[in-house]
């Protein structure tokens, strides 16, 4: 990523022991609008990163606390390495110095004398990591970015047209490179879980690697065996980018008596962000890439962002009530609610989507169009330096447009993730215009056809709802590398192995197209049970099961009549009984849904509506609209309720002989 410079003078004031110094520095990357990276010139003379990070002057006692505890984490990390140099090798980059006085906390400086605005701000600092895509020029790459740069859409874009022998070769070795990426990125995960580390949400976006170990095959495979054999406790080639902060189970994250079923290895996570952020604790709040497991601690933030009240924060009080209720019942949050444990296999999910962002090459804003195209239209107002009004509105309602897009992605996402393929089990692509190499129809790119419903079957895998159907992340890996193979060699591709392309346990069509609905959506089409039980309304009771006593034959023949219809009996009632508790989940769901629609529509108006009156008339009117469609919804059902009780009555007489 090239270096762009700051277009007002930038300063940082941060305390080097007991001086303070300033800097000036250019600015490196920029991902979102509250974290920039910067490059200047550390006490001793050392080129260091600066990462910046914007906090509230509340916040800064606690923001600083963090910083501390995570400064000392990677002190005691450095000592068992035996030494920061040692460490460096080993994954992590030493912090060197923050601002950690709360009193005289490290100030953003924008601007010249009495034009100078100044904001409190958290400023990591480690060495200086040269990054680039070009190998010639930079030691090392993104994990992401190398991923996002060679994937098969970006790469089908380089080699336009039919394609020739070479051309042919060189896209091979272009993917080489993004799978060699993928495994590396899978194994900084394994090695971060292994040294009881957790990074749920950004590994990808704050670890490096080193050119030589993507271009250079033996290179690869010295720093990422197989997981068969003995794995180091860090891997080596990686750098750690400025910033980041893993989650520490070692730092009371370990689940004492963690539920039963719920995996091993599980680590506690308050559902409190505030607890958090003194243990460290990174969750993601993008669907995209955190579990559903982690959907309520989504949910609470998003939501406390959005400064919602009155009717609105009863809908999302019963919203997140019912998302603990089903969370406590299925063991994945404690009885107190104060916290959700999550297994190692919640690593998994996100890696998932980085292999099917692999093959499709889609972005999160691409998948919700409405993003994408604010997105585009953001980007291109800065571009033409249009008023700053404009492109503030413009920055404003793209902010909006994703916290809305994020609950409803919470709230719905089975059908979310079941949109990011296609029937023939390949990931989508947006961009129709541009296909990628696994649809392109060159006798040459077979091969990417193959690899694309490989690797697009095991995201699938990844992407399971119950984190116990998704495969270990060395299932993963050792898939990724068996395929690594294939493609070095010029091997023929086959379909991958039932152990590595499926969790454990699963079965053949649960591989070939993995459901996304909860245990209770799940009904067995032959109506039998996991162990080949009958079903608890199919079963025959206790008396029946006895032997009759000895009696003549118009006797059995009247017992027999009088067993099967007992047992009819027994059905009709159970169907009766399933019957109305599905029409009364439907009936709450619909509810339910009514009432998240509204209050997506009344926190999208809120803001740009003109007046306070005009929103709170609306408010009520929208309200008041949600109210009548749920008192319809009661009259149908108790008019429906009455009509099948009704058939019921006229069944039990016909039964009786009375009709």
């Amino acid at each position: 990523m090239p270096l762009t410079q700051v277009p007002r003078p930038t300063a940082i004031s941060i305390r080097c022991g007991e001086e303070d110094h300033t800097f000036e520095m250019k600015m490196r990357s920029e991902k979102g609008a509250l974290s920039k990276v910067y490059q200047g010139v550390y006490c001793g003379g050392e080129e260091a990163a600066f990462k910046t990070v914007m906090t509230d002057e509340k916040l800064v006692e606690t923001d600083i606390a963090c910083l501390i505890s995570e400064r000392q984490r990677l002190e005691d990390l450095a000592k068992l390495a035996g030494g920061s140099a040692n460490l460096r090798e080993r994954g992590f980059l030493p912090l060197y110095h923050a601002s950690t006085d709360t009193e005289q906390p490290a100030m953003f400086i924008e601007g010249e004398g009495d034009e100078a605005t100044k904001r409190p701000i958290i400023v990591p600092v480690t060495p200086w990591v040269s990054s680039g895509d070009d190998p010639a020029q930079h030691e090392f790459i993104e994990i992401g970015a190398a991923i996002s740069r060679y994937n098969m859409r970006k790469i089908s874009q380089q080699y336009k047209g039919p394609l020739s022998a070479t051309a042919a070769t060189e896209a091979r070795k272009e993917v080489l490179i993004g799978i060699r990426a993928i495994c590396l990125l899978i194994h900084a995960h394994i090695t971060a879980s292994n040294a009881l580390l957790y990074a749920l949400d950004n590994l990808a976006s704050d670890v490096f690697l080193r050119w030589t170990s993507l271009v250079d095959r033996e290179v690869f495979l010295s720093c990422c065996p197989c997981p068969s054999t003995t794995l180091p406790r860090q891997p080596p080639f990686l750098a750690h980018c400025p910033g980041s902060v893993m989650i520490d189970p070692a730092n009371a994250l370990r689940a004492d008596q963690p539920p039963q079923g719920a995996g091993r290895g599980l680590a506690r996570v308050p559902t409190d962000h505030r607890e958090q952020k003194k243990q460290l604790q990174i969750v993601g709040l993008k669907p995209f890439f955190a579990p559903p497991e982690t959907t309520v601690l989504r949910w609470e933030t998003i939501c406390e962002i959005t400064e919602t009240r009155g009717v609105e924060k009863e809908v999302i009080d019963c919203v997140v009530e019912g998302i603990k209720g089903g969370m406590k019942e299925c063991g994945t949050m404690t009885k107190e609610g104060d916290a959700i444990f999550i297994s190692s296999r919640a690593l998994s999910w996100g890696v998932g989507h980085h292999l099917r962002h692999f093959v499709s090459g889609d972005s999160y804003s691409m998948l919700t169009n409405i993003i994408y195209r604010l997105d585009a239209a953001f980007k291109q107002a800065k571009r033409e330096n249009k008023p700053a009004e404009e492109v503030q509105e413009l920055q404003e309602k793209l902010k909006r447009e994703r916290l809305r897009k994020d609950l409803e992605h919470c709230f719905h996402w089975s059908s979310f993730c079941q949109s990011l393929f296609d029937n023939d089990g390949l990931a989508r692509n947006f961009r129709p215009n541009i296909k990628p190499l696994h649809k392109r129809e060159e006798t040459e790119l077979e091969w990417a056809t193959h690899l694309a419903k490989d690797i697009s079957r095991l995201a699938q895998g990844a992407l399971q709802q119950e984190a116990e159907k998704r495969p270990e992340l060395e299932d993963i890996l050792r898939t990724m590398l068996e395929l690594e193979r294939r493609l070095s060699s010029n091997d023929q591709f086959s379909v991958v192995s039932d152990e590595a392309k499926r969790p454990t346990g699963s079965s053949d069509s649960e591989a070939a197209s993995p459901s996304l609905d909860g245990v209770a959506g799940r009904v067995l089409s032959s109506g039998m049970g996991e162990t080949g039980s009958l079903p608890s309304c199919l079963e025959m009771p206790s008396s029946a099961s006895k032997l009759p006593p000895p009696a003549t034959e118009e006797r059995r023949e009247a017992v027999m009549a009088a067993e099967t219809d007992e047992v009819t009996l027994q059905q009709q009632q159970q169907q009766q009984q399933q019957q109305q508790d599905q029409q009364e989940r439907a009936a709450n769901s619909t509810r339910a849904r009514w009432s998240l629609g509204s209050f997506f529509k009344r926190l999208w108006s809120r803001r740009v509506r003109p007046t306070a009156q005009h929103s709170k008339a609306a408010d009520e009117e929208n309200w008041s609209l949600v109210e009548t469609q749920e008192a319809e919804g009661w009259v149908e059902d108790e008019r429906r309720r009455d009509a099948e009780q009704w058939q019921w009555v006229v069944f039990e007489a016909a039964m009786e002989g009375g009709v």
